[in-house]
């Protein structure tokens, strides 16, 4: 097991051998200091504690060493590996249960926002929330300022931006208005149309023009742009 840089290594070069009962709050300690430091680490806050107090399986213990964090690192209970070196120069990896909150820096609208809306500075303020439990941690607190892109849904007042709500700025939604630009050989024509689905510039869009039932397949070439090239 590799050990994060700067975790807590407990070391007990004073008493060879710890007391099994010293190193249930040993164990649980070794635990919680590396679980603190993921947090910083991200930039995030954490309360937590030990869900109960597990003795080590051996007798005796010459150190803990805290572990990886598990991943994905997900907000609410879960296990923290621990290596538990015995006082036989054997080791072995003990998972202590850890509840409580994690708290995440992040963007919270300050008004309902409906889906394709591009964001703006004004729109959102910056809070601390409690990571709801189950979900992923962020690799790292949201970048300042809020950078450009689009809102793939609706977003109601008071909810967190998540990474997986946005989309780029250059983006096409589904049901969005699309200037389709039919080619064949030097022969163009353009139409009007809707995007049949979401898209990013480069990436292929279905679309349907206005007036027509047939359905064609292009690629976004713009923000408001589908080439679609017709066969001769």
């Amino acid at each position: 097991m590799r050990v994060l840089p700067g975790l807590l290594t407990l070391c007990f070069a004073a008493l060879p051998l710890l007391a099994k009962a010293g190193a249930e709050a040993a164990l649980c300690e070794a635990a919680l200091a590396a679980a603190r430091q993921a947090a910083q680490q991200r930039g995030l806050q954490v309360q937590l504690a030990c869900r109960s107090l597990a003795a080590p399986r051996a007798q005796a213990v010459l150190r803990l060493e805290a572990g990886d964090p598990p991943q994905p690192l997900r907000a609410g209970p879960l296990s923290w590996p621990v290596r538990v070196w015995t006082a036989t120069g054997g080791s072995y990896v003990q998972q202590v249960p850890l509840q409580g909150d994690w708290w995440v820096p992040a963007w919270v609208a300050q008004r309902t926002l409906q889906a394709g809306s591009r964001l703006q500075a004004a729109d959102w303020r910056r809070e601390r929330v409690r990571w709801p439990a189950g979900r992923a941690l962020p690799e790292a607190a949201p970048a300042e300022p809020l950078s450009a892109g689009r809102l793939r849904q609706r977003l109601l007042s008071g909810e967190v931006l998540r990474d997986e709500l946005l989309m780029a700025s250059d983006a096409v939604l589904r049901g969005e208005r699309v200037q389709i630009l039919l080619t064949q050989g030097a022969i163009e024509l353009r139409l009007q149309g809707l995007a049949l689905g979401d898209a990013r510039v480069g990436q292929p869009l279905r679309v349907q023009a206005d007036g027509r039932s047939d359905v064609l397949q292009g690629r976004l070439v713009d923000a408001t742009t589908v080439v679609v090239e017709v066969l001769g």
